[in-house]
């Protein structure tokens, strides 16, 4: 079973760093890819903090990472696998997003491929770390 968890980590993974080169979502004036978005989306915070409250997502995802490679095994890591999830998925709820330094708002129109990846790598790490807090609930009744 410990085979199976795993599985579900690098496959998060693998969803995390594809989304990184696959168009995020689009607006009116074209689309925005994932590395971009990863890189500048920070700063959004001064700029925009309701739309860019869901990158949040990202350093709770990579926290649980970290957990992951040094092979912790606890609640924890469940935990931020699914504050990231919940994050990720409020970028559903923006409708405009500022897209210049001049200040002017966009209509999100559509959801590429990249967000759709970056949304199912917090949910995937999710499902290996309910997987693994299983075996160890197992494997301490025997």
């Amino acid at each position: 079973m410990k085979f199976f968890s795993s599985f579900f980590f690098g496959l998060s993974v693998l969803c995390f760093c594809s989304a990184l080169y696959f168009p995020s979502f689009s607006t009116d004036t074209g689309s925005s890819d994932g590395l971009a978005l990863l890189i500048t989306g920070g700063f959004g915070f001064f700029v925009d903090p309701g739309a860019s409250f869901s990158w949040l997502a990202n350093p709770f995802y990579i926290a649980s990472l970290i957990g992951v490679i040094r092979g912790k095994e606890n609640n924890l890591l469940f935990i931020l696998s699914l504050v990231s999830f919940l994050l990720a998925i409020s970028f559903l709820g923006v409708k405009s997003i500022i897209i210049d330094t001049g200040g002017r708002e966009r209509p999100v129109i559509s959801y590429g491929l990249g967000f759709w990846m970056w949304i199912s790598a917090p949910f995937i790490m999710m499902v290996g770390h309910y997987i693994e807090i299983k075996r160890c609930e197992i494997l301490s009744e025997r």
